[in-house]
């Protein structure tokens, strides 16, 4: 079996090249979720994974323009990076055009053997031009859905005219290339009610938490109290809350990790009070040390959100992964099983 994954996701060395010279960084989130799945398909008997991707970067976040194409060999995974040229409306008339060259030569070498075309919805030039041409060919296709695009990013940020007419482009080619879906990965079983009106089949898997994780008992736990966050700033996700309140307890540290709206804010508070600190954007190896430093990993995130329904936050089994005691609201997309 031979499985196109077509996202957003990097062999680690060169994640880790873009990393270091991204202000702002790329999402982490995305990177081990996709990578974790990845690795886990390389697990079963004689299925082989090559991923279809380009850098994680934009305009704003790298000033670097040319990006070649490439080939990278990492475990069993084989990266193929597209031609893209970052500059507005160009980076994607690029991608789309080494997008085809790409996924044409992955049929051409599996031509005839069995194949599957897995698609990351929030890469939709790179999903749209696999998912098209791997039918065309005989694949069977299935969309990875971690979030509903109608509600990812909405309110969060206020857009500029162009960033909402882009999103439009971005929603269009997303409805089209979820019709040429024959079946879906979602992380909520709420979202199919909005993911799949043609009643697909489908599997709910809320997320992946990485095995390699070492909850090393030699690891010095801080010995005052101590809650952790790590993710998006922002207030909608009930970040001001979880501020506001710990300003009031001297006796409880709160350490914050990640980039959002609230940065400005957070960087005046941090030096207000000494009891918060904010640590920007870090190593995820960095981050999951201090979640198994901490006393308690909280997430505040406001359960009667309508987007809470269509997305279970990554951190959840990263924060249980790491052994350390979880605090989180009961949002509405999360298993009973987890309740315990």
């Amino acid at each position: 079996m031979n499985i196109l994954y077509a996202s957003n996701i990097c062999a680690d060395q060169d994640f880790k090249k873009i990393y270091d010279m991204c202000n702002p960084k790329p999402l982490q989130s995305i990177q081990k979720f996709n990578k974790l799945l990845c690795e886990g398909l390389t697990l079963i008997d004689d299925v082989n994974v090559n991923i279809i991707t380009s850098a994680p970067v934009n305009r704003k976040m790298c000033k670097k323009i040319f990006w070649k194409s490439k080939t990278e060999k990492e475990g069993k995974i084989q990266y193929n990076y597209c031609t893209m040229i970052n500059l507005p409306i160009i980076k994607f008339i690029s991608l789309f055009f080494s997008s085809i060259f790409q996924t044409l030569k992955w049929v051409k070498q599996n031509k005839k053997q069995d194949k599957i075309v897995i698609y990351d919805a929030f890469c939709p030039v790179i999903a749209n031009v696999a998912a098209f041409i791997g039918k065309k060919h005989g694949a069977t296709v299935i969309g990875m859905y971690t979030d509903v695009p109608m509600c990812m990013n909405d309110n969060l940020e206020k857009k500029s005219s162009f960033k909402n007419k882009l999103k439009n482009i971005y929603n269009n080619i997303e409805k089209h290339t979820n019709k040429l879906a024959q079946g879906y990965i979602l992380l909520t079983e709420q979202m199919n009610e909005v993911v799949n009106l043609d009643k697909k089949p489908y599997i709910v898997i809320e997320g992946v938490a990485d095995k390699n994780i070492d909850t090393d008992k030699s690891i010095q736990k801080y010995t005052d109290f101590t809650l952790l966050y790590a993710g998006g700033l922002y207030k909608k996700f009930g970040i001001k809350n979880l501020v506001e309140a710990v300003k009031k307890i001297n006796d409880v540290r709160l350490i914050l990790y990640g980039s959002g709206e609230m940065d400005d804010e957070l960087e005046k508070i941090s030096q207000k009070f000494p009891n918060i600190e904010y640590r920007k954007t870090a190593p995820n190896e960095e981050i999951v040390t201090e979640e198994m430093k901490a006393t308690v990993l909280v997430n505040p995130r406001f359960s009667n959100e309508t987007y809470t329904r269509y997305s279970f936050p990554s951190k959840t089994m990263e924060y249980m992964a790491s052994g350390t005691p979880v605090l989180t609201t009961k949002l509405p997309g999360m298993p009973k099983e987890y309740e315990k």
